[in-house]
This record gives C-alpha cells, structure tokens and sequence, in this order.
C-alpha cells in the first residue's frame, strides 16, 4: 500500500493547509484594520491625539510595525500590566517617531526622531507603565517630570 502522503490526495490536502495556513497568518497580521482600535486621548501642547491601545502581547509585539505611516493626530499607547523596565526597538518601523515611557500619568523617559532604520535598544532609566508613540517631533516640548493628560 502506497504511503498516503505520496498520493496525489495527500499532495493536495498538504498544499491545500498551507494555503490556508499563510492566508489566516496573512489575515491575522496584515489582514485586519488595527487602526480601529482608538480607545484614548492624550493631551500634547494642547492638541488632542487619539490613541489606538496596544494592551496584548500581540498588540505591544506589533505595535506600529509595518506601517506606511500615523496620522498626525494620532499615536499608540502600549499598556502594561505593571511597572517594569520595558524596551523598545524601531524593528519593522518605516517612519521615525518619538517614544515617551511613562509612570502612570508622569513622563520618566524621552526618546526623539528615532530613526526606522535604527537598531538601538532603548530602556527607560526607571520603571513604567505605559509607553507612548508619535510621530517625531511631536514631543519636543516635553521633558522629563512633566505630566500627560488622557481621557
């Protein structure tokens, strides 16, 4: 008896999962609009933003990555479950942005106009919460200490 994998059946049924399989990968990370998820507002300079809320692994995984680009009044803001030492890095990024981690309302490190093609670690020097994106030079009246205000 012929092995079933050899078969022209199990051929087919092969090529046929892994069809399926890169379209529901394809779906899960391009497919879907992750735009849609605003669900806060952030106070810069007196300008509204809305925040799409990155607050799942897969959420902060992805981030802003694969992108052509964020609107003007928009960001994301990456929510974690405690305060710790969170890095962030510009992999997959196709424009620069500013990166402000935060505890609780309080702004406790800055990064400005990191490049997208930048490959630099950056860690705040103490913990945070939260983690805020925006496009670059959005945050260059904002220092260290000052306070966010959201909604």
């Amino acid at each position: 008896m012929k092995n079933f994998f050899f078969s022209k059946k199990g051929i087919l049924l092969s090529l046929l999962c892994i069809v399926l399989i890169s379209f529901l990968g394809w779906q899960l990370f391009f497919g879907k609009d992750r735009s849609a998820h605003v669900s806060r507002e952030v106070y810069i300079d007196e300008q509204v933003f809305q925040l799409e809320v990155a607050d799942t692994d897969e959420e902060r995984a992805l981030g802003l990555g694969y992108r052509d680009s964020l609107c003007a009044t928009c960001g994301m803001l990456f929510q974690f479950p405690e305060p710790g030492m969170y890095s962030f890095w510009m992999k997959g990024m196709r424009f620069p942005l500013d990166i402000i981690w935060l505890d609780g309302n309080r702004v406790v490190f800055i990064v400005r106009a990191v490049s997208p093609s930048s490959l630099e670690l950056f860690t705040p020097p103490e913990p945070a919460d939260a983690v805020l994106e925006v496009n670059a030079g959005l945050a260059k009246n904002i220092e260290r200490g000052d306070t966010l205000s959201f909604r």
